[in-house]
């Protein structure tokens, strides 16, 4: 690809309307563009993730975020929540490259595949991926690769806001080269 072709997205201080038309238009091209970079910053955030899942697991972190936003746009009900529910939030999640190696990494680390899991250390859990975006284009994409409990669009450009919720571990990667 040449330097021409790959959309301008850093240090472009461009609104939220512009930001979204972006990753809309380059949602096809996406994954290819910046894997041709030697982007595997998905990968790396999920293997390091995967040493914290048994801990997660055990000793559940409620670091609790208060938020006012009544997005409509979920594919799933968020509300599913309990003790033994990990969540993640995998914010700016594009097309999915994130949640794909987030589930990945949960797999990874348990004896099931099924919606609860058991860790190699013995505790039950489930695990529910949240991924978040400002293109509906990219999360066309995440959808298909069924790796996420639920996706929404969110503009991440001011402070987001989010319901109370119990989050164990938010994931985001700077789209840089």
């Amino acid at each position: 690809m040449s330097e021409k072709s790959a959309p301008l997205i850093a240090n472009c201080d461009v609104t939220s309307t512009k930001n979204k038309d972006i990753y809309d238009a380059w949602a096809t091209n996406y994954e290819k563009d910046v894997r041709e970079w030697g982007y595997s910053l998905p990968e790396k955030v999920a293997e390091v993730l995967k040493g914290y899942i048994p801990t997660l697991a055990t000793k559940k972190n409620d670091t609790t975020i208060t938020t006012d936003n009544n997005d409509s746009n979920s594919n799933s009900n968020d509300d599913d929540d309990d003790d033994s529910t990990i969540r993640i939030l995998d914010a700016g999640a594009c097309n999915g490259l994130s949640g794909l190696a987030l589930r990945n990494a949960v797999a990874a680390t348990t004896t099931s595949s099924t919606t609860t899991t058991t860790t190699t250390t013995g505790k039950s859990f489930k695990c529910h991926l949240s991924g978040n975006d400002i293109s509906p284009a990219m999360l066309a994409i995440a959808k298909s690769r069924n790796c996420y409990d639920a996706l929404r669009i969110v503009d991440l450009t001011p402070t987001p806001t989010f319901r109370t919720k119990r989050i164990n571990s938010t994931s985001s990667r700077a789209q840089a080269r």
